[in-house]
């Protein structure tokens, strides 16, 4: 059972018992006093013993459960203050002390209500004398808050919070202590109202919007509820405070204080009063409408001519009603009307505000179309400014149709100029929505970039037709709307102005897409924004020409300068895209190639462009100096080096210029091999990223083949010089080592003469085999003396030679290249197997002596016999 209800019915039972006992006591005397020979003669002890003891256990459990209550509350008390978080804490831990003791006296096992029950005294004393600890902990604690307080009506709050538990003894004694500290508080905070009372009473402090009467009124209330609310605090407290001689004093000063600021309230009030007569009637007979103060003869403006005298009559009648103030007859009877003159004033304002939005939006042009029904308007308006005062009736009939004809005029008005706003925001679209993008930071091919141009311009030119389309639909809901004639003049005006826009409005959309594409072609723009360059071009060889890869300039299909030069027609194009809005056929082409500013912003691409293309082709030039090496011809350059630097022998033949002209040109190929090195593979030119890598590999391989040229002739000289020479050698030995007659098994001495040879090998083979026998060894005898006589012949250039092929074949390795090892073997030995060749000529020469002297001698025979036989064939 809670506390609470069980308080609730320990009080039933106490007052049930406790009206027995009064019953009793009443009949009994009734009784004595009726029969006073035989009066009640009970002992009351002996009748209300027990019920005494059980009344005494319930006033005991009774005096439990509110302790209880009234610690429970300390669960849900929070203080405030500089301290307040401390405190609360303190607080909660009293509260969570006395759970303890309230959970350790319920663990008692026997019956409490039980009069004859052992124990009950001990627990409950025990029980008392904890709670009676946490009183003295628990008033220091409110001691403590009641210091940090600043304010009584803080302190106030704070002693509220703690209801019930303030009545206990310990608490009261220790609040009682700061009852002297709380009339000083209370008495101070009269003497700061009556303070800002006296300073602020001519100007008082009104809320936002507040009316000067009655605001003033709620000021001075305001200051008496905040004196009133804690005087009524402290006459509740008990009977010593009020007797206190420091309260007797601040009740003094509160009432006059009070009292005071009553006659200033009701000076307030009488003021207002006085005024009131003299604002009501005469305002209600000034025109309802009246010009603006801005309003000129051009530019006529109305206002609403509710006068604010009034407007502060009802502001004040209605908050000195909320008040409960009485106010005069005649401000209530206007007040009474005030929701109709409310709704009068709103219509009205909305009827000089539409009115007056018209008259300064409306264009030069538009107001011929709308003149007719501004003529209609003008009567009407006009009696309100001059013919129907507020006092009138019919009012609301006059301002419910004057309304209806400003409203159509505005609902006119604002649809055509919703219908040219929606055309500016169609138009303005195109401003966003370029005729060219990039995403951020791509650098295009220029197949990528052709192609996402193309569909992107081909996107627009779509959108930008169907916006056509939709512009002419806005024209034509205007015209509908005013319902004039499409032959009239107005309406032609009209047209032409709304062309002007559309014409303005497709060169800014031509205008805005060249600067954005400037942005992404101008370098310096793209130098300060940090942005990459756009395209991506190769610059390549293809023999004989070096070319660009797009080209760069002319005007034929692929070439960067008619991408762009694409671009631009195609953003002039615009214009053929929709249809002329005045006569419907045609288109507003011309009128854009004539506009200057767009014309200007399309030359500045171009020009951008073209510009950044010289700076390619200066770029180009740095390599266009080396197109000698593949225009020139290699073998006729070869050709011209050898005549030019070789020698021409007694004999007609030709030697080969020095080997240090070689190693010349070898250098110079190969020191331009690196200077295409060292040239830049790529440059970014504007926004324009150049590619030459493919440039660079075909002059690095032109240039090898130019000093593969030189080094491959010195490599086929050495390599044929010495395959020659082995040739010749190889040739000159086998020849050198045949047989000729007089030599070989069968000889007899190398002095017998021919003809005896011949005889001996007669007497073995036939005659026949004699003269081929004889045939062969001559012919080897003349084979070696031509042998003999070659080698004689060729022995001073031999000699000469093995010295510069040696020394060609180190110049070569050391440009890497590596003759074959079977070349280098035989370099290293021709020259000793050359001079073992002459030795062996030598030899053999000596050998052949007395042959060569007996052919010698054969060979004159035949020639003084051949002389003879012509002599006798010519006699």
């Amino acid at each position: 059972m809670e506390p609470d209800e069980a308080c609730d019915k320990l009080r039933m039972t106490l007052k049930v018992l406790g009206s027995f006992k009064s019953h009793y006591f009443a009949y009994k005397a009734a009784s004595a006093a009726e029969c006073p020979d035989n009066p009640w003669r009970f002992q009351n002890s002996l009748i209300f013993g027990r019920l005494d003891t059980f009344l005494e256990r319930c006033a005991d459990i009774m005096e439990l459960q509110s302790t209880c209550v009234q610690f429970g509350k300390l669960e849900r008390v929070e203080v405030g203050g500089t301290k307040g978080k401390n405190l609360t804490s303190a607080i909660k831990q009293v509260h969570a002390d006395f759970l303890t003791a309230q959970e350790k006296f319920r663990q008692i096992t026997y019956d409490v209500m039980d009069v004859g029950a052992p124990g009950f005294e001990a627990d409950f004393h025990t029980f008392r004398e904890v709670v009676r600890e946490l009183e003295h902990r628990l008033g220091a604690l409110i001691m403590q808050a009641f210091d940090d307080c600043t304010t009584l009506s803080s302190t106030f709050k704070l002693l509220e919070s703690f209801e019930g538990l303030l009545e206990r003894d310990a608490i009261a004694a220790e609040v009682a202590k700061k009852h002297k500290d709380m009339v000083d508080s209370f008495a101070a905070d009269v003497a700061e109202v009556h303070e800002l009372f006296m300073s602020n009473k001519a100007w008082p402090v009104l809320s936002k919007n507040a009316p000067p009467h009655s605001g003033a009124v709620q000021w001075v209330r305001g200051l008496m509820e905040r004196l009133q609310e804690p005087m009524g605090k402290l006459q509740s407290m008990d009977a010593s405070v009020q007797e206190m001689p420091a309260f007797k004093a601040a009740q003094h000063s509160y009432e006059a204080v009070m009292a005071e600021m009553q006659q200033y309230e009701k000076a307030l009030v009488q003021d207002w009063c006085s005024q009131v007569d003299t604002t009501s009637e005469s305002k209600l007979h000034q025109p309802l409408l009246q010009f603006h103060e801005d309003s000129t003869a051009d530019l006529p403006l109305l206002a609403v001519n509710f006068d604010p005298a009034l407007v502060r009559l009802l502001r004040e009648t209605k908050y000195f009603l909320l008040l409960k103030i009485e106010v005069p007859g005649s401000a209530s009877d206007i007040f009474q009307h005030a929701d109709k003159y409310r709704q009068q004033i709103a219509s009205l304002d909305l009827m000089v505000t539409l009115y007056n939005k018209l008259q300064r939006t409306i264009l030069p042009v538009e107001r011929p179309l709308v003149s007719a029904k501004l003529d209609a308007a003008e009567p009407a308006l006009q009696r309100g400014l001059e013919e129907l005062v507020w006092a009138n009736d019919g009012i609301d009939t006059y301002i419910k149709e004057t309304l209806e004809i400003v409203k159509e005029l505005d609902g006119i008005l604002t649809t055509i100029k919703d219908n040219v706003a929606n055309t500016l925001d169609l138009l303005r679209t195109f401003e966003r929505n370029l005729m060219f993008d990039r995403k951020e930071g791509k650098v295009y091919t220029f197949d990528e970039l052709s192609d996402s141009s193309a569909s992107l311009i081909s996107q627009r030119h779509n959108e930008m037709r169907d916006a056509g389309k939709e512009i002419g639909k806005l024209l034509s809901s205007s015209n509908r709307v005013l319902k004039v004639s499409k032959a009239s003049p107005a309406w032609k005006a009209y047209v032409d102005y709304v062309s002007d826009m559309v014409i303005s409005g497709f060169a800014s959309a031509i205008t805005h897409t060249t600067q954005y594409l400037q942005q992404q072609l101008d370098p310096e723009i793209l130098a300060k924004s940090g942005a990459g360059p756009l395209l991506e071009v190769e610059l390549e060889l293809a023999t004989p020409d070096m070319v660009w890869k797009p080209e760069l300039t002319g005007s034929a299909k692929g070439s960067l300068q008619a991408l762009v030069q694409k671009w631009l027609m195609s953003f002039l194009e615009v214009g053929g895209l929709i249809k002329r809005l005045d006569t419907g056929e045609g288109s507003y082409a011309k009128e854009l190639e004539e506009d200057y500013e767009v014309a200007a912003e399309l030359d500045q691409v171009l020009g951008i462009t073209l510009a950044s293309i010289r700076s390619c082709e200066d770029f180009k030039g740095q390599y266009m100096k080396y197109d000698y090496l593949w225009k020139q011809d290699l073998n006729q350059t070869l050709q011209d080096f050898l005549e030019a630097n070789g020698t021409k022998n007694a004999d007609g033949s030709r030697e080969d210029p020095p080997l240090s002209k070689f190693e010349e040109q070898i250098q110079k190929y190969k020191a331009i091999g690196q200077e295409v090195a060292s040239l830049p593979g790529s440059a970014t030119v504007g926004f324009i990223k150049i590619s030459a890598k493919p440039l660079k590999s075909s002059l690095s391989t032109w240039a090898s083949k130019w000093v593969y040229l030189f080094t491959r002739y010195l490599q086929d000289k050495v390599v044929n010089s010495i395959g020659e020479l082995y040739s010749f050698m190889d040739g000159a030995d086998s020849t050198l080592a045949r047989k000729v007659l007089g030599e070989g098994g069968d000889e007899e001495g190398a002095e017998a003469p021919a003809q005896h040879a011949v005889e001996e090998d007669a007497e073995a083979d036939s005659a026949e085999k004699k003269a081929a026998k004889q045939a062969e060894y001559r012919r080897a005898l003349y084979d070696m003396l031509s042998c003999m006589r070659d080698v004689r012949k060729r022995s001073d250039r031999t000699d000469a030679m093995f010295d510069p092929l040696k020394d060609t074949a180190a110049m070569l390795h050391g440009f890497g290249i590596q003759l074959g090892d079977n070349v280098l073997k035989q370099l290293e030995s021709a020259e000793f197997k050359w001079k073992g060749l002459k030795k062996k000529m030598l030899n053999r020469r000596e050998q052949l002596a007395a042959l060569q002297q007996a052919e010698a001698v054969e060979i004159r025979r035949q020639s003084d016999a051949f002389a003879e036989r012509v002599d006798d064939y010519r006699k």
